[in-house]
């Protein structure tokens, strides 16, 4: 899809070639920014958590006390 629309985008020739530089730069970087953003959200989310500690201070209900 992304190079069908730089091939698009290359072929007018109302546009200046700032514009298609720009325009292309756009096609190929929100994609490849969309797929950083997931891949950091994905690596935060794997993260090795810790075993589960009942006295870490967090009583079952998440307000502060743990178990007595």
């Amino acid at each position: 899809m992304n190079a069908y629309a730089t091939i698009r985008i290359w072929r007018k020739e109302e546009f200046t070639k700032f514009q298609k530089g720009a325009q292309s730069l756009i096609v190929w970087l929100i994609p490849f920014i969309g797929a950083l953003f997931i891949l950091a959200f994905i690596k935060d989310d794997e993260t090795p958590k810790g075993p589960y500690n009942p006295n870490d201070g967090q009583g079952v209900d998440g307000m502060p006390g743990g178990v007595q």
